[in-house]
């Protein structure tokens, strides 16, 4: 048996996005605890200027709140974080990797282009997060296939399978996460884009954001492309993005991963 909880690890806002979240996912199965992402940190709040910087605390207008910190809420909870044993990312920016020092004996599974990013010592990354050094796992070959898309094998039992999903762009590295549960698959894709509607909408004002951001645009794009065609051949799959508090309020409110556990 495999439960999902759905948490908000951070709160900021931006003009096109308004106000964002930070939508990790937490996934109990066999007795130990996958947290997909990791919001803002405990460190982070507490040392915000060395580990983030005021200029991105100001451009982002990020909430340094411990409560909606992962570790904080998977404890409230009722759990160890000693049980968080493997975190799976999207990539490495700063929102999305906060929490990793809250979890230091955790496996961390990246894709490896993302690890050489991070190795290269890039500017894009806030690199005082890394400086407990994480005990990382990459993920160098696409080997299998999910729905036509290249993936990385990271995780399978009878109920949960966690694929890593090549959506380049964003960040060199940077992909989605496919998790299936009983049957049943998700697929969150970080930033590759920011609000549901950019799937419906062409030329969402959204996307000038994202075009902003991203390290390598037609890489983005293609990957972004590759979603919407995805998202027309399979109405019925669930695709949901890091910041978009529509679909962090859908996932919190319905039962439609299988449980009603989520935060």
């Amino acid at each position: 048996m495999a439960s999902f909880y759905h948490l908000n690890c951070g709160n900021l806002k931006s003009p096109l996005i308004g106000h964002a979240v930070c939508h990790c996912l937490l996934i109990e199965v066999e007795n130990k605890l996958f947290l997909i992402d990791t919001g803002i940190g405990l460190l982070d709040t507490r040392f915000s200027q060395e580990r983030i910087g005021q200029n991105l605390i100001d451009e982002f207008q990020i909430q340094l709140n411990e409560a909606t910190t992962a570790i904080r809420q998977i404890t409230e909870m009722g759990f160890s974080s000693t049980q968080v044993t493997d975190i799976v990312l999207s990539h490495a920016d700063f929102d999305h990797v906060g929490g990793l020092a809250d979890f230091p004996h955790a496996n961390v599974h990246l894709s490896q282009e993302e690890y050489e990013s991070i190795s290269r010592q890039s500017n894009r990354y806030a690199h005082a997060q890394f400086s407990h050094h994480p005990k990382f796992i990459t993920y160098s070959s696409d080997d299998v296939k999910w729905n036509n898309m290249p993936a990385r094998k990271v995780y399978s039992s009878e109920t949960v399978q966690i694929l890593l999903i090549p959506l380049f762009g964003h960040t060199h590295g940077h992909c989605g996460i496919a998790i299936m549960k009983n049957g049943k698959w998700l697929l969150y894709v970080g930033d590759a884009f920011y609000l549901q509607q950019e799937l419906f909408q062409v030329n969402h004002p959204v996307t000038k954001q994202s075009t902003v951001a991203a390290e390598d645009n037609p890489a983005r794009e293609r990957s972004f492309n590759s979603l919407i065609e995805l998202k027309a051949k399979l109405p019925e799959l669930m695709i949901y993005s890091y910041h978009d508090i529509n679909s962090f309020e859908f996932y919190k409110t319905s039962n439609i991963d299988g449980n009603n556990h989520e935060n």
